[in-house]
């Protein structure tokens, strides 16, 4: 251990502090997410249809069984506040395993920064403290990339062992990171042999093979049927070419690494200064890289080319949060003979990283709209509290996923999903129920093959007069993406609410089946 180390405790102890306060403070502000909902929908499954519910799916098992134990603690609180606290907890954790993993070498200015930056990081706020497994993914990626490049550097069988252990309990957290540390390590072990001769290098390949093969048994068909299932997917295409979306996705990326997803209007002026102070120390970086890059690359590569398969732009970041900690210590390396430099850059980085935590907990200049969309007051809209109303309600599942509003509608709504052309045809012949009216909450984009939306708005216009609501409106950044594909509509609000009122006499008794 380095000399001078137990000096730097309390400056941890500090930080942890710190990072709690932020982490913990008002778990129930910002409304639910699409995700967030089905987190608490799994872990309120008996285990055995949880189990099989993911078998089908594209989660493995541990977050949500280590979620739904959570939840039966006894606690007098929100299920979803309290499973933001779990992921908060599970974030702390991460902390002080990076503390005695990847900066237990590093020199005590670069372990300072690294902290100070990580605390203030606004993507950690705003992901870490999500219902989600971003958390956990967290607190096992990191180390399990650790163990794999010293099973690596020192190829001994404790090392291989431990990397085969957490590497397991990774995959079992969540497919993408447990697939991208497999890759890096095996890659470097691979080039590391071919580069040395050295034959126990392959201990560090072959025995955590053995041990995940074993641990990970049960669960590999599974595994199988989710990357048949992203293999096939079609994630939302914004700018119709592949590269520019993947450019996209890898500017949103660091965007939200570096400044996180809630901007003030000043923000971005900032952005620019400090986009050259980072693109400085990354070339520095790049230009002497650290030892253990050549295993972070492709890793990063790996998750990147998985989230892209997957996801849209503006989910990307957060299935690499796993990487955040790499991107803050290459930023770091790249300013360790220039410390003015560094404290230049860092301190830039730190006061728009207090904005954008500033610019979260008031709710304010959020880039992605899913995040923020207030199912409460669109719910409320729908069925007012206190009423006798009983609704049927259309939710658009294609573009957007609004199952939040299910929390907040009162038990005698019905709910109907739009997720195939066959729902949409459905809800296109609708009755409105007596009591509470027909409603079509759904995103105000719309891109379902054949315009599924408007054909719905359509088809009901021609009865009645349609009453229309907005929610969430978009950023600028959203808008500035909308003008650079050549959107034909722009729309200024990323939900919309739409009612089909009718004259009483127009009203069916029932809905129609």
């Amino acid at each position: 251990m380095p000399s001078g180390r137990p000096a730097l405790r309390a400056p941890l102890a500090l930080i942890l502090a710190t990072q709690a306060a932020l982490l913990l403070a008002r778990p129930g502000l910002l409304p639910p997410w699409g995700d967030e909902y089905s987190s608490l929908m799994r872990a309120a499954l008996p285990a055995g249809e949880m189990l099989e519910a993911l078998r089908h799916n594209v989660h493995p098992p541990l977050y949500a069984a280590l979620l739904q134990g959570w939840l039966a603690l006894p606690w007098d609180a929100p299920a979803l506040q309290r499973a933001r606290v779990l992921s908060a907890l599970l974030l702390l954790a991460a902390t002080v395993v990076l503390d005695r993993t990847w900066l237990r070498d590093v020199d005590a200015r670069t372990r300072g920064w690294f902290l100070v930056l990580w605390a203030a990081s606004p993507a950690l706020l705003l992901y870490g403290r999500m219902a989600r497994s971003y958390s956990l993914q967290l607190l096992l990626a990191p180390p399990a990339l650790w163990l794999g490049w010293r099973a690596v550097r020192e190829p001994t069988t404790r090392h291989a062992f431990a990397y085969g252990v957490v590497l397991t309990l990774l995959l079992y957290a969540h497919y993408l990171p447990g697939l991208a540390v497999l890759g890096g390590v095996a890659g470097s072990a691979l080039w590391r042999w071919w580069a040395t001769g050295d034959r126990r290098v392959l201990r560090a390949l072959l025995l955590p093979l053995a041990i995940v093969a074993v641990g990970y048994a049960p669960w590999l068909p599974a595994l199988s049927g989710a990357l048949g299932r992203v293999g096939h997917g079609a994630p939302y295409s914004p700018l119709g070419h592949r590269w520019l979306d993947a450019g996209l996705s890898l500017a949103y990326a660091l965007v939200s690494f570096s400044l996180g997803e809630a901007l003030w209007p000043w923000m971005p002026l900032a952005l620019p200064l400090l986009a050259v102070g980072l693109a400085v120390l990354l070339w520095r970086g790049l230009r002497a890289p650290p030892a253990w890059l050549g295993l972070i690359l492709p890793a990063a590569v790996i998750a990147f080319a998985g989230a892209g398969q997957w996801v849209s732009y503006a989910f990307v970041a957060a299935r690499l949060l796993f990487l955040l900690p790499f991107y803050l210590l290459l930023l770091l390396h790249g300013g360790r003979d220039a410390p003015r430099l560094r404290n230049a850059v860092g301190g830039l980085w730190l006061a728009l990283s207090l904005g954008g935590i500033a610019a979260y907990f008031a709710g304010a200049g959020f880039l992605n709209q899913a995040y923020v969309i207030p199912a409460a007051a669109i719910a409320q809209t729908i069925a007012p509290p206190d009423s006798d109303a009983a609704p049927l309600i259309v939710l658009d599942h294609h573009n957007v996923n609004l199952t939040p509003l299910q929390l907040y509608l009162p038990a005698t709504a019905q709910v109907r999903l739009l997720e195939v052309a066959s729902d949409a045809e459905a809800a296109a012949a609708l009755a409105i129920p007596p009591r509470g009216g027909l409603w079509f909450a759904h995103a105000a984009h719309d891109t379902s093959p054949e315009g599924w939306n408007a054909r719905i708005e359509a088809a009901w216009s021609r009865r009645c007069p349609l009453v229309r609501h907005q929610f969430a409106p978009f950023s600028a950044f959203d808008r500035q993406v909308m003008r650079i594909a050549g959107w034909p509509a722009q729309p200024t609000h990323a939900v919309e609410l739409v009612e089909l009122r009718c004259p009483a006499a127009a009203v069916a008794v029932s809905p129609a089946p």
